[in-house]
C-alpha cells in the first residue's frame, strides 16, 4: 500500500477553507522549514495551548495535520516578525497550490510574510515570501526550476490553465457542447482537460456509465448533475479507501469524517506516520537526530579505518617518489607533466608531476602530502577509539529517551537545539519614500540594478538614472498608465539618483527619467547597462539631507 496521498483543486480549495475558519487570527510562534522530511511546521495560538499546523511535501507523504501541542524543534527556524498572525489560506483557482497569507505589517522586507505551498506533479514544494512576494526561504531548494523560484527572486505562480468553469460553473448547454460529442471512451480525457475542478481523484465518478461505448446523452446529463453536486455544494469530509481524504463522498464504501483534517490525520494515524507535536513528537525528533547522529559518527569511524590502512603505504610511497625526484633534479624539463627516471633500485619509474611547479616543488608538496599521511596514521586509533565511546553513549541516550527517562539536564545540548535561522534573502534595493508618500526603489549594485529593473518594478513606474554617470536604477512606484507623478515626488526621486551615483559631487546633476517600460537591456551587456527610450530631463542638487530624511522617513536601511 502507497503511503502517498493525493491532491486535486478541490481538495485544496476544502482544505483552505477549513484553515482559515481555525487558524485565523492566531499569532504564529514560529515557523520551520524540516529540509530533512521535506515538512512545513508552523506553530500557532497561545503559548500555553499551541496548535501546530505540519505539512509533509515529500512526494511519497503528503500529509497534513492540525495537531494539539507544540512542535518538535527540528527544522530551520523562518524569520518571523513578533506578532505576526494569519489571515487566511487560499487556494489558486482550478490550482494545487494553496496560499497561507499572514498579516505582517511591521515587519522588515525580508522576513515571512505569507507562505506557498504547491503540489504539482513530482516537484512538492513550499516557498516563504517576504514584501512583494520575494521568496526568502524554499523548502527544496531546486537550481532547476523553470520558473526560477529561488531566495531574492519574486515568486510567480504556475502559468494559468484555461478549463471551463474556473470560476463559476459551466452552463449545462456548454457541458454538452464539450462531451456529448466526444467517443464515450474519450470523454474522461476530455473533462479532464476541459472542465475545472475535475481531476483523476472524481473524473470517474463524474462520469459513471457516459464512458461505456453504449454511453446515451441523457448519461452525460447526469454527469452534469453530480459534477455541480461536487463543486457547489458545501463540504462533506470522507476517508476514500482509509487513505485519502476528500471533500465529497465517491462512492458508498467512504467513511464520513467531521472535518478534512481529521481525515488526514486519520489517514496518517492508518499508515504509522508519527506525530511531529506533543510528548511524542518531541522523543520522535529526538530519536531522529540520535540516530542521525550515529550514522554521522559510523562513517567517520568507516574513513578512520581506512585512513588507519592505507597511511602508512602511502606515506612511504610518496617519500620514496619525492627522494627520487629529488635526485634526479636535473633531468627534469621545466614545464614537464610527467618524467621517466631511474629509482634506487634501478628500475623505470614514470612520475606525474604538476607542471606549473618546478620539480623541486612537486618533490615538496610530496614530502608534505607524506607527512599528513604519517600524521593521519598516527592519530587514527585516537580519533577511532573516541568515536567508539561516543557511540557506546548515545546508544545508551538512545534507550533512555525511547523509554522517556532522560532529562533535559543529562541531555546533550545538540539534541534540543533548534537549526539555525535561515537567512532571509536581501531586496535588490533600498526603499525610501517621498514626501508626497511615494514609494522609491534603489538599487545596490550593478546585478541588483539589474534585478530592481527586470523584476521588481512595473511596466509603467517612473525609472531614473544619472546622466553619463555610473550609479544605481532607481525606480519610482507610479503604475498609473496615465499622468505622471506629482513634480515634488519626481524631483525627490531624481535627487536620490544623483545622490546614488558617481556624480555625487557636483553642484548640479542632470537626471534622465522614463517609464520602465522605455527601459530595455542590450543583448550580453554587461550587468547594470541597459537602453532608455522616450527620456525626460530633470536637473537636481545631490542632497544628503534629503537621502537622509526620505530614508528616515521608511525606517529601513
Amino acid at each position: 500500500m502507497s503511503n502517498t496521498l493525493r491532491f486535486d483543486a478541490l481538495l485544496l480549495r476544502a482544505l483552505a477553507a477549513e484553515l482559515t475558519a481555525r487558524l485565523r487570527g492566531m499569532r504564529i510562534a514560529r515557523v520551520q522549514f524540516d529540509r530533512a522530511s521535506r515538512t512545513l511546521l508552523l506553530e500557532a495560538g497561545p503559548h500555553r495551548q499551541p496548535l501546530t499546523l505540519s505539512w509533509n511535501l515529500h512526494t511519497s507523504g503528503g500529509h497534513v495535520r492540525l495537531t494539539e501541542g507544540a512542535a518538535s524543534r527540528t527544522g530551520a527556524l523562518l524569520q518571523l516578525s513578533p506578532g505576526t498572525s494569519i489571515t487566511a489560506a487560499r487556494a489558486l483557482v482550478d490550482e494545487r497550490v494553496l496560499r497561507l497569507e499572514l498579516a505582517a505589517s511591521s515587519a522588515p522586507p525580508g522576513f515571512l510574510r505569507a507562505l506557498v505551498i504547491e503540489l504539482l506533479a513530482s516537484r512538492w514544494n513550499a516557498y516563504a515570501l517576504g514584501a512583494d512576494d520575494v521568496i526568502t526561504a524554499v523548502l527544496v531548494p531546486r537550481a532547476d526550476d523553470p520558473r526560477d523560484l529561488q531566495p531574492g527572486t519574486p515568486y510567480s505562480p504556475p502559468s494559468v490553465r484555461s478549463r471551463l468553469g474556473a470560476q463559476r460553473p459551466p452552463g449545462l448547454a456548454e457541458w454538452r457542447a464539450l462531451l456529448a460529442p466526444v467517443p464515450p471512451p474519450e470523454r474522461r480525457q476530455v473533462l479532464l482537460a476541459g472542465i475545472a475542478y475535475t481531476s483523476p481523484l472524481n473524473a470517474d465518478w463524474i462520469l459513471g456509465e457516459a464512458v461505456l461505448p453504449q454511453g446515451a446523452s441523457h448519461l452525460v446529463d447526469e454527469a452534469y448533475e453530480r459534477y455541480l453536486r461536487l463543486v457547489t455544494e458545501a463540504p462533506q469530509p470522507v476517508l476514500r479507501l482509509g487513505r485519502q481524504p476528500y471533500p465529497q463522498p465517491l462512492g458508498s464504501t467512504d467513511q464520513p469524517t467531521t472535518t478534512l483534517l481529521a481525515a488526514f490525520s486519520a489517514a496518517a494515524d492508518a499508515l504509522g506516520v508519527p506525530a511531529v507535536a506533543g510528548e511524542a513528537a518531541v522523543r520522535e525528533a529526538a530519536l531522529a537526530r540520535i540516530v542521525d547522529r550515529q550514522q554521522r559518527l559510523r562513517a567517520r569511524q568507516e574513513r578512520l579505518e581506512e585512513e588507519a590502512r592505507g597511511a602508512a603505504e602511502a606515506a612511504a610511497r610518496l617519500r620514496a617518489q619525492a627522494d627520487i625526484l629529488m635526485a634526479n633534479l636535473h633531468a627534469v624539463p621545466r614545464g614537464a607533466a610527467e618524467v621517466e627516471l631511474t629509482d634506487f633500485a634501478g628500475s623505470r619509474l614514470r612520475l606525474q608531476l604538476d607542471p606549473a611547479r618546478s620539480a623541486q616543488r612537486n618533490a615538496q608538496e610530496w614530502y608534505d602530502q607524506a607527512r599528513r599521511r604519517e600524521r593521519a596514521a598516527r592519530r587514527a586509533p585516537i580519533l577511532q577509539e573516541r568515536t567508539s565511546a561516543e557511540l557506546q553513549r548515545l546508544a545508551v541516550l538512545q534507550e533512555r529517551v525511547a523509554r522517556g527517562e532522560a532529562s533535559a539536564a543529562e541531555s546533550p545540548e545538540w539534541l534540543a537545539r533548534a537549526e539555525r535561522p535561515l537567512a532571509a534573502a536581501p531586496l535588490p534595493y533600498r526603499r525610501y519614500r517621498t514626501s508626497g508618500g511615494l514609494e522609491v526603489r534603489v538599487g545596490r549594485n550593478a546585478r541588483a540594478n539589474d534585478a530592481l529593473t527586470r523584476e521588481h518594478a512595473s511596466p509603467d513606474d517612473i525609472w531614473l538614472h544619472a546622466r553619463e554617470a555610473t550609479g544605481a536604477h532607481v525606480v519610482l512606484r507610479w503604475g498609473r498608465r496615465e499622468g505622471h507623478p506629482p513634480r515634488q515626488d519626481l524631483v525627490e526621486a531624481a535627487t536620490l539618483a544623483a545622490w546614488h551615483s558617481r556624480a555625487r559631487t557636483s553642484g548640479l546633476v542632470p537626471v534622465d527619467w522614463t517609464r520602465r517600460k522605455y527601459v530595455r537591456k542590450p543583448r550580453k551587456a554587461p550587468p547594470g547597462q541597459v537602453v532608455m527610450e522616450r527620456a525626460r530631463t530633470v536637473f537636481v542638487a545631490p542632497d544628503p539631507a534629503l537621502e537622509r530624511r526620505l530614508r528616515e522617513d521608511e525606517a529601513v536601511e
